[in-house]
């Protein structure tokens, strides 16, 4: 009952076909060889072994099964296979898989700005160092810093200063468009953009955008520091 359940298929319709009517086309190729050799050499390698395979149902859908399979030999070669339907692990494990990578995705991510965080930077610095060493090519960091931001905070409050600090981080982030180019959020008001496979010239470029991105904001700062400014800036090191 439980095969027929599984297969659909009812026993008479099934006892005394060949095994491979319950297997996907692309198996049974596989299958016949193996057991072509079992009778030339009598040696069989998968015995005693759990795999995960697919089954074939009556109705053409494939689905996932664990297999294990015992042999005697007593009078002659006899077989046993104890098939398992897997869907709903499956399932379960591709759900689990979907959730580790959303949560490695938010432990990546800075909370407040929405770009990336301090950990996926050091992580990317490393991988990025490294690969520049192996195929001898060019790596740029761009350190970018909000002036005298502890000012604004004192004068306009930390919840002003959070909104600061998203428009700045989003001025940032648009000034680098290449899938391979990084924005973080590097500490309290500092930011850092990890470029790969790009020189000092094409840097500074990158960083008089983010120049030209931030001022365009037009964020009042009337505490700051910088002569002949009343509102954020930003300083820059490539």
């Amino acid at each position: 009952p439980a095969a027929e359940k599984m297969f659909g298929y009812s026993h008479k319709e099934i006892v005394g076909q060949p095994i491979s009517v319950l297997m996907p086309i692309n198996y049974r190729a596989k299958h016949d060889a193996g057991f072509e050799k079992f009778l030339e050499t009598g040696q069989v390698n998968f015995l005693g072994k759990s795999v995960e395979l697919f089954g074939l149902q009556k109705n053409g859908e494939e689905f996932p099964v664990e297999l294990r399979i015992s042999a005697s030999n007593y009078f002659g070669w006899s077989f046993t296979a104890g098939i398992r339907d897997i869907s709903e692990r499956k399932k379960a494990e591709k759900e689990l898989t979907l959730l580790y990578n959303k949560f490695e995705e938010l432990s990546y991510l800075d909370g407040l700005t929405k770009i990336s965080n301090r950990r996926k930077f050091d992580a990317t610095l490393d991988k990025e160092w490294k690969r520049a060493q192996r195929n001898d090519a060019t790596l740029s960091l761009i350190m970018v810093d909000i002036d005298y931001f502890k000012l604004y905070n004192d004068h306009y409050g930390h919840l002003q200063g959070d909104e600061c600090l998203k428009i700045v981080a989003k001025a940032v982030d648009s000034s680098f468009n290449r899938v391979s180019d990084l924005v973080s959020r590097y500490g309290g008001e500092e930011f850092a953009i990890l470029l790969p496979e790009t020189d000092s010239k094409a840097a500074i470029l990158g960083a008089e955008r983010c120049l030209s991105s931030v001022s365009k904001q037009k964020i009042a700062h009337e505490h700051t520091k910088v002569p002949g400014l009343d509102a954020v800036s930003v300083s820059i090191g490539v």
